[in-house]
């Protein structure tokens, strides 16, 4: 199916609010338009589902809506989709990002090198104490498992050099998360048993920040 017709089933939920979080939700925040229309970031489709991705005004979290093909293409749910970076990190006091970039063969999502500005418009003028590497094939919206998933997929294209990383370059997953306040239950990330052997198997940790933001149902 087209994504044209989940993104016509989610935006039908938006205006005719048959859910009632839907109308909870957009009674204390707002949605991005585009041309008269709620603005679509991302639609995550597959095994007969879609989920439509909606930014919020002011908020890095978005508003989700899960799109069922069978028996008949309607809505299943709405969530309000934390904000989540999910990256690969290592970092040195001596080599620069070209030399940590050439410990794998994976290619990096980005860096920095020691010396560099830490505001690169020199506002402060003050600069970084190392060099740093990361990776991150998924850094748009979507699930922390989904996200964890595609990561150590990337990871495990090349162990020895994620593993050498990790021994020799303070190697570690970083998780940023910032989810909607809502009515102070937030949930929270799972990770799998599956999960937990591969990240084993890299020898390797997940660090996380946690953040929470947005106006509060009346």
């Amino acid at each position: 199916m087209a994504d044209s017709q989940f993104i016509d089933k989610a935006i039908a939920e938006i205006e005719t609010r048959n859910f009632g979080f839907t109308g909870q939700f957009l009674e204390v925040h707002e949605l991005v338009f585009e041309q008269g229309r709620p603005k679509v970031v991302s639609v995550n489709a597959g095994n007969d589902r879609a989920v439509v991705y909606f930014p919020v005004k002011g908020e890095k979290f978005h508003f989700a809506v899960y799109v069922d093909e069978e028996p008949k293409i309607s809505v299943s749910g709405i969530v309000i989709e934390p904000y989540t970076t999910l990256r690969f990190y290592a970092s040195s006091d001596d080599l620069t990002l070209e030399q940590l970039s050439q410990i794998t063969t994976l290619k990096p999502s980005g860096g920095r090198n020691k010396g560099d500005l830490m505001r690169p418009d020199g506002g402060t003028g003050m600069t970084w104490k190392n060099s740093n590497i990361f990776f991150e094939p998924d850094p748009g919206p979507g699930e922390f498992e989904d996200k964890l998933h595609k990561l150590l997929n990337l990871l495990e294209q090349d162990v020895n050099g994620a593993k050498r990383l990790v021994k020799e370059f303070n190697g570690f997953i970083r998780a940023t998360m910032e989810y909607y306040i809502s009515n102070t239950m937030l949930g929270g990330p799972l990770i799998d048993k599956k999960s937990l052997h591969r990240l084993s198997a890299l020898d390797t940790e997940i660090d996380f920040d946690l953040y929470i933001s947005g106006t509060p149902f009346h």
